[in-house]
Formats: C-alpha cells, sequence, structure tokens
C-alpha cells in the first residue's frame, strides 16, 4: 500500500517541533547576547569560562568538544578572554601550537556576575515557575539524550 504524500498546505510548521524549537534558540540566543554584552561578553565568552570552571584548565579540543563552537571562534575568544584577564594561557614549549587554557579568579568573579545577570534575565523572559522550568528541563533532556543514543547508532 503507497502512502499519500502529505499536502504542504496542510502542514503548520508553527506545530513542528524541530521549527519550534529553533525558533526558541534563536529568541533566547538573543536574550542571553544582550544580557552578556552589559558585561562586554559574547555566548562564546560565556560557555568557554563556563567549560574552563566545569572542567579545569583545559586544551583547545577540549574546550571545542564542550562548548561545541568553532575552532576559529573559540581561538578568538579565548584571546580575547586572555586580554580582559578572565583567562591564563599557557603554551607547551615543545609545541607552541598547544595551549592550556585556565579560568582566573577575575574570570570566575566575571562569570558569577553574569551568571546573576542572566538567569535572572532569563527567568523574566520565560515567565515559568520552578514546577514548569524543571519539567520543561526533564523533557528536553529526556529528549536530547534519545537523539544522542540515535546518533551514537549510526
Amino acid at each position: 500500500m503507497t502512502r499519500a504524500s502529505p499536502d504542504p498546505s496542510q502542514f503548520n510548521l508553527e506545530m513542528f517541533l524541530p521549527h519550534r524549537i529553533a525558533c526558541l534558540h534563536d529568541l533566547t540566543q538573543t536574550v542571553l547576547a544582550g544580557a552578556l554584552s552589559e558585561l562586554g561578553l559574547t555566548v562564546a565568552h560565556w560557555r568557554v569560562l563556563h567549560c574552563l570552571a566545569q572542567l579545569g584548565p583545559s586544551d583547545l579540543n577540549s574546550i571545542a568538544a564542550f562548548t561545541v563552537l568553532q575552532q576559529s571562534t573559540l581561538s578568538r575568544s579565548v584571546a580575547k578572554l586572555g586580554q580582559f584577564g578572565l583567562v591564563s594561557i599557557d603554551r607547551l614549549e615543545g609545541d607552541r601550537r598547544h595551549l592550556d587554557v585556565l579560568i582566573t579568579e577575575k574570570g570566575l568573579a566575571k562569570l558569577s556576575e553574569a551568571i546573576d545577570i542572566v538567569t535572572t534575565r532569563l527567568r523574566e523572559t520565560f515567565s515559568l515557575s520552578d514546577r514548569e522550568e524543571g519539567s520543561l528541563i526533564r523533557e528536553i533532556n529526556r529528549i536530547v539524550d534519545t537523539l544522542v543514543v540515535r546518533q551514537a547508532r549510526r
């Protein structure tokens, strides 16, 4: 039995989950970027600082895997964070290409300030109760975990 092709005029993109997730991502990143810009940070800086706070001193490959940033964006972000004094960058003597990056005390303080601003701004933006937010995060995590397993099987 042949399945009939769906009628594109009847397809409601506003009810298509991947589209809504993409919209949510774009809008959330705009709010996040606006909040971070008040501190002179970008979303990429935010991700790098979180990575270093959670993983400790890391090389660029580890940071790239954690932050899901492109290498060029990551390199520029780490260099800028170094100029700001938010990270320290050590090069290995035998291999000048290898960097070890460490968040500084100033970086930890800036990250703490950023977390406060970002969480306040996003709480105002989303207007969810703690229960609603927890439920939504659990459901998103379930979906992400399912997709990760499916991707690993390919």
